[in-house]
């Protein structure tokens, strides 16, 4: 988020001369790789285990293991007893370029609780309304899973729509990417994800479904903003009230089903971006 932020400010002053310190800030460059993995902590909150993709590299997979070496968790209770407990997490690592032209590497973000997908996820269909439109939309979903991981109840939480328009209108193109979003998310399933003294734990989540349109007209075309304007809050009774999107959840990548309250909680070594 503070990439994004730098940038704003960049590109909302007038445009002068080309200075050095222009100059140098244009020739900074930053990356950002999503890992993924698991952990196991002991009931006194230590991490016993932890496991990345294999196709991580050793360099960022070096850096992740320093990190998790200097993690400390809440313990995990279990009927009032810590117990051993084990999670999905997903991990943003950055490589960023220095003056020397160096890359030094830097753990972003962690979120634990994410499922790990049975098979190929359903799509949802784009609504050919608005693609003749030119209408794109982030829709927030919130799931409940039973206990095999099938998705037995869909809720969309907020849906923001990527053109501001007479609410009358933008509330029924909210509801035409919704509709949409639901119909595919009923089909979807999950792999058991966090695991509380051996028993499979974590029964309701959320997942951002982007709509967009992309143009292929073989043009390069240079990085491209993003902007949506954000719809109503649609609570649901079925689903806790912490269920309010966290800021950080802006780096999520669409897609991802992480929980809406996760009991493992960093106490010590959390990445200061968190």
């Amino acid at each position: 988020m503070r990439l994004i932020l730098l940038l704003l400010a960049f590109f909302a002053t007038p445009l002068l001369a080309e200075t050095p310190a222009a100059t140098q800030f244009e020739s900074k460059i930053e990356s950002v790789l999503t890992v993924r993995g698991q952990v196991e902590i002991g009931p006194d909150g230590k991490v016993l285990t932890h496991e990345l993709a294999k196709d991580t590299s050793k360099g960022v997979a070096d850096l992740i293991g320093q990190n998790v070496a200097l993690w400390r968790f809440e313990p995990i209770t279990r009927n009032g007893k810590p117990v051993i407990a084990r999670t999905a997490m997903t991990l943003n690592v950055s490589a960023r370029e220095g003056a020397d032209g160096a890359f030094s590497l830097r753990l972003e973000n962690v979120w634990f609780g994410g499922r790990k997908i049975k098979s190929a996820l359903r799509q949802p269909r784009y609504p050919s309304s608005a693609i003749s439109a030119g209408l794109g939309a982030r829709v927030w979903l919130l799931l409940e899973l039973d206990p095999t991981g099938k998705v037995v109840t869909v809720h969309p939480y907020q849906t923001s729509l990527t053109r501001r328009m007479r609410e009358s209108r933008a509330a029924r193109w909210r509801s035409r990417f919704e509709r949409a979003s639901i119909e595919a998310a009923k089909h979807w399933g999950y792999e058991p994800a966090e695991l509380f003294d051996g028993a499979q734990a974590g029964r309701f989540f959320k997942t951002p479904i982007d709509f967009k349109i992309t143009l292929t007209d073989g043009r390069r075309r240079g990085p491209e903003w993003e902007a949506f304007v954000p719809g109503p809050i649609n609570p649901s009774a079925i689903f806790d009230a912490t269920a309010l999107i966290a800021e950080n959840d802006a780096d999520m990548p669409a897609g991802d089903l992480l929980p809406l309250v996760s009991p493992f909680k960093l106490r010590v070594g959390a990445p200061e971006s968190l």
